[in-house]
C-alpha cells in the first residue's frame, strides 16, 4: 500500500517519498523497515527501524518519512489507520462476534486448530482462527477471543477470558472513542492463566506471555504487554498498556504496573506496590509510589513515629 494513499484518505501530511510501499503498522520499538511506525517521542524516532514514521509535529533532522498528524490526535490517526489496513486486507478484524458452532461440549468459531492431548472442559467458547497447543486444561466458563494462540501444555482455570478487546481511549470531535485493536493474544509454552483474570489482545502489537509464566486469579493484563518467562502474577494485580515485565519477575498480591513502564528481570513488587517508573534487574519494591523496599520501610517507620 503506498503511503500516498493512506494520507490522502486521513488527510495527513508527507515528509518525504509519498510513493513508498507499507505493508503494516507497528509501534515504532516493534516496527520493521517496510512498517509504518508509529512514534510518541524523539527516542522512538531514533530507535525505530522503519523508515517511515506517524508523528505529531516536531522538528527533525532525520531522512527518514514522516507523515504528520494534528497534536494529540496520534491515537485517532493510528486507529483510524489500522482500521484501514484490515478493510484492505493485510489485517485481520477481530472485533467481529464469530458464528458459533457446538462442538461436544464447548462452542468454536471457524478456523480453530486444538492440539492432541487438549481438554476442553464445558460451556467454553472459543472465536475464529484460535490456535491451541497439546496437553492444554481449558476449564469451565472460558472465553477465548478470536486470534488467540495458547502453545503447548497451557492452565486456564475457569472464568478466564483470553483475547478481551483492547480498549485504547482516545478523543475524536469531542467525543470519547475506543480502539479495540487488531493485535492477538499469545500464551507461550506451560503458561496457567488463574480464575477470572482477563488477558486483552493487543493494539498493534500482540500481548504475549512467555514460558511457564503463571498468573493468579483476578488478574488483569491489558493490551500489548510483554511478560517474560518463569514469571509469577499474584492474585488482583494489574499490568497497564504496553508495561514490559522481564523474566523471573515476582508481582505480589493487589499490585500494579503503571502503562510503558519496564520492569527488569528478577525484580520483586511486595504486595499493594505500584511500579510507577522503570526498575532495574533485582530490585525489590514496595509502596504506592515504587520505592525500593527498605527505603519504603524506613519512610513508614517515620511517618509512624510522627504521629
Amino acid at each position: 500500500m503506498k503511503l500516498v494513499n493512506i494520507a490522502e484518505n486521513f488527510n495527513l501530511s508527507i515528509v518525504g517519498d509519498k510513493n513508498f510501499e507499507i505493508k503494516n503498522i507497528a509501534y515504532a520499538d516493534e516496527a520493521d523497515e517496510n512498517d509504518l511506525a508509529v512514534a510518541f517521542s524523539d527516542k522512538d524516532i531514533s530507535i525505530t527501524k522503519a523508515k517511515v514514521i506517524l508523528t505529531e509535529p516536531r522538528i527533525n533532522f532525520s531522512d527518514k518519512i514522516f507523515i504528520y498528524c494534528i497534536y494529540g490526535e496520534i491515537i485517532s490517526a493510528l486507529a483510524k489507520i489500522a482500521n484501514f489496513f484490515v478493510e484492505s486486507g493485510p489485517r485481520k478484524n477481530y472485533n467481529l462476534s464469530p458464528k458459533y458452532e457446538p462442538k461436544n461440549n464447548f462452542m468454536c468459531g471457524n478456523n480453530v486448530e486444538i492440539g492432541e492431548g487438549t481438554i476442553i472442559e464445558p460451556f467454553v467458547t472459543i472465536g475464529d482462527d484460535v490456535e491451541i497447543g497439546e496437553n492444554c486444561l481449558i476449564e469451565s466458563n472460558v472465553n477465548i477471543g478470536s486470534g488467540s494462540v495458547i502453545k503447548n501444555n497451557c492452565v486456564i482455570h475457569s472464568g478466564a477470558k483470553i483475547g478481551a478487546k483492547s480498549f485504547l481511549h482516545y478523543d475524536e470531535d469531542g467525543q470519547a472513542k475506543c480502539f479495540f485493536g487488531i493485535g492477538r493474544a499469545v500464551l507461550n509454552d506451560g503458561v496457567q492463566i488463574g480464575c477470572n483474570s482477563i488477558i486483552q489482545r493487543g493494539t498493534l502489537s500482540d500481548t504475549v506471555i512467555d514460558e511457564r509464566t503463571l498468573i493468579g486469579n483476578l488478574v488483569v493484563i491489558a493490551h500489548d504487554v510483554k511478560i517474560g518467562a518463569d514469571s509469577h502474577i499474584v492474585c488482583q494485580s494489574g499490568i497497564a498498556s504496553r508495561a514490559k515485565i522481564g523474566s523471573h519477575v515476582k508481582i505480589l498480591a493487589q499490585s500494579g504496573v503503571v502503562d510503558n513502564v519496564e520492569v527488569d528481570d528478577f525484580v520483586m513488587l511486595m504486595s499493594k506496590s505500584v511500579a510507577t517508573k522503570n526498575i532495574q534487574r533485582g530490585k525489590i519494591i514496595s509502596g504506592l509510589y515504587g520505592r525500593e523496599h527498605k527505603s519504603e520501610l524506613k519512610t513508614q517507620a517515620l511517618l509512624r513515629k510522627l504521629q
